[in-house]
């Protein structure tokens, strides 16, 4: 059995998953206060410090009140916090994504468009059925329109229309789902390059380096960039691209034996365990608060932390659960927020407990999401060899 060193394992991946879906769900169920209802009032205490005494409406905060919003406080802006929650969210998917395919050894064009296709088709497995779902939930049950930032606009359909079925226009914001798309994107276009790079030998590595710290410090600093390139930049879609490289590229220097360094930094086997863990988490974050490009300083410390922290207060199977159905639980939690449970949801009043309600109802739909489509989709193979039997081998 090999001893190489594993800097992120198939395990430790799905953990990241289900940390990154877990700030996912918090910053948009809290995130933004003009999606509440209106007359929604958070307590931002846990239950059993109101029987102390304390008071729930003092502790609570307003649909309006929860931020200090830039400008004006109907206008839909985040504060750091929040933007931290977001960024950090998809540069954990997507590190992980780009991770997992810097594996890839075979550089030809046409199996590089096979796997791409493969990979996309797994995909959209996951999204089509989603969006069939949400979009029979809104025929049977009528949307509400909300006013958002003195824009009326449903948020029931906007997430299953946008940027997923077009993933050849890497412009313009609309929609939930924009993040799906930047990994589509990835997927065709960032990969192959990266993979034709890597065909190249140690220059062509170079060359993934050179890629991702230009994406990195050039479109995340929000330099002017003229044209196409600004509208791309200003979507996000492509400063994730970045990301995307530097894990491919951290796979490259894995299967090569040059991370070894970081086997005694990412144990957990020790007395030290909890400070070192600590440690890194703390430093994730202040590196992302005092630097005005966050993602390359603290993307890697953020995931490593994740996986340590996690594996030493003992909820691997919990996480890795999570980080199993991330992608159903990313495309499903803005419908039951929303739209769909969004007075029960926030009528729990405590933040915890509208937290946690959000996360067993997101995986629970998801669970089932999953099933249906794998029930689907043995329907359809059975009823193909009814129509279409396979014929038998001749004998001799």
């Amino acid at each position: 059995m090999s001893n190489r060193f594993q800097l992120i394992s198939k395990g430790d991946s799905l953990i990241i998953k289900g940390v990154a879906v877990l700030l996912m769900l918090w910053h948009h169920l809290f995130g933004d206060p003009t999606r509440w209802p209106e007359n929604a009032k958070i307590v931002w205490t846990f239950p059993w410090e109101w029987f102390k005494g304390s008071d729930p409406v003092a502790a609570g905060h307003s649909r309006t009140g929860l931020m200090t919003f830039v400008n004006h406080p109907e206008t839909i802006y985040f504060d750091v916090f929040t933007a931290f929650q977001c960024s950090m969210t998809v540069s954990l998917f997507m590190l992980v994504t780009g991770f997992g395919l810097g594996g890839t050894k075979e550089w030809r064009p046409h199996w590089l468009a096979w796997d791409v296709f493969k990979r996309a088709r797994v995909f959209y497995r996951i999204y089509l059925p989603s969006m069939v779902l949400a979009l029979l939930c809104i025929f049977l049950f009528p949307p509400a329109y909300h006013a958002v930032g003195g824009e009326v606009k449903d948020w029931s359909l906007s997430f299953c229309w946008h940027n997923v079925l077009y993933p050849l226009n890497p412009g313009g914001f609309n929609g939930e789902w924009w993040y799906a798309r930047t990994f589509i994107l990835s997927l065709l276009y960032v990969y192959p390059i990266c993979a034709l790079l890597n065909a190249l030998g140690r220059w062509g590595q170079w060359g993934i380096a050179s890629l991702t710290v230009w994406i990195l410090y050039l479109v995340f600093s929000k330099a002017p960039v003229p044209g196409f390139m600004e509208e791309v930049a200003a979507d996000g879609t492509m400063a994730y691209w970045g990301i995307f490289g530097l894990g491919f590229l951290l796979r490259i220097l894995q299967d090569e034996g040059k991370l070894e360094f970081m086997r005694k930094v990412v144990s957990v086997d020790h007395r030290f365990a909890w400070l070192k863990v600590m440690v890194i988490v703390v430093a994730s974050c202040l590196l992302w608060w005092r630097i005005a490009n966050p993602f390359i300083q603290a993307t890697i410390p953020l995931a490593v932390g994740s996986v340590m922290l996690t594996k030493l207060v003992r909820l691997e199977g919990v996480m890795m659960l999570l980080g199993k159905y991330s992608g159903l639980m990313w495309l499903n939690h803005s419908f039951l927020c929303y739209f769909f449970l969004k007075d029960q949801i926030y009528g729990l009043r405590y933040a915890p407990l509208c937290m946690l309600a959000l996360v067993v109802l997101s995986l629970g739909l998801a669970w089932v999401t999953a099933k249906l489509t794998d029930w689907v989709c043995l329907g359809c193979m059975y009823v193909w060899r009814k129509v279409f039997p396979p014929k038998a081998k001749a004998q001799g």
